[in-house]
């Protein structure tokens, strides 16, 4: 039974983060610097710049659609977690390079809705 009411409890505090204080962001409103934690960015540093999000489902692993990686090379990539604008940084904004591609071994290129989720490892 306890391990049931802790297993609830931990889920009722899911998806909400420390700094999120209103429940929606609409009409334009900002979000707060690092409400958002666990929404990744990835950028491609060949190309300077953005090429998907993701979301960081463990402390160090980031998931992604398959069609965002045509570059299998980790080394090219870099992710920032609690950016609040594509403009620049904020204090509470982290940065990762990405030590580990995986792809499912049966994910098709060509047809980026067929198990398109691989994941990122990232490092510190």
């Amino acid at each position: 039974f306890l391990r049931v009411r802790f297993f609830l409890s931990v889920l009722s505090d899911c998806g909400k983060a420390p700094l999120n204080t209103v429940s929606e962001n609409t009409n334009g409103t900002d979000a707060t610097a690092g409400a958002w934690s666990w929404q990744a960015r990835l950028h491609l540093s060949l190309v300077d710049g953005h090429v998907c999000g993701g979301t960081l489902i463990t402390n160090q692993w980031i998931l992604t659609a398959a069609h965002c990686l045509q570059i299998h090379i980790s080394r090219a990539w870099v992710v920032y977690l609690g950016r609040q604008s594509q403009n620049g940084a904020n204090k509470y904004e982290v940065k990762r390079s990405v030590s580990e591609i995986i792809i499912h071994p049966h994910h098709v290129s060509y047809c980026p809705s067929v198990l398109s989720c691989p994941v990122l490892s990232c490092r510190s």
